[in-house]
């Protein structure tokens, strides 16, 4: 039998993940929130699919970006769907895909 989640339940999971890979700097938990065919559409590079990938791709900015935080700024739930926007700000004290550490502080 299937548990139904209640809408507070379901905000409560990317609340976790924020709180989890991004606050807590820990891009491995990220596993516990992906299926293995996982995909992540990212707007600044093209798709990543699997968890193992996604999960490299996590490490990199959070490797790169070792003071990086998220910001919840609002959530929208209806049904079995939630968005969030969030703020994310960082110094970028490491290599990052390619670009060279330049110790800026970013903004998304």
């Amino acid at each position: 039998m299937s548990q139904t989640l209640t809408t507070d339940q379901r905000v409560e999971v990317p609340r976790r993940f924020v709180a989890q890979v991004f606050n807590g700097k820990d891009p491995e938990r990220a596993r516990e929130f992906f299926t293995e065919d996982a995909r992540w559409h990212g707007p600044s590079i093209a798709d990543v699919t699997g968890v193992d990938n996604i999960v490299g791709l996590l490490g990199a900015f959070i490797g790169a970006l070792s003071d990086i935080r998220a910001e919840e700024q609002d959530v929208i739930a209806s049904g079995d769907l939630v968005a969030m926007r969030l703020v994310v700000t960082a110094t970028q004290t490491g290599d990052m895909l390619g670009i060279p550490s330049s110790g800026r502080q970013v903004r998304w």
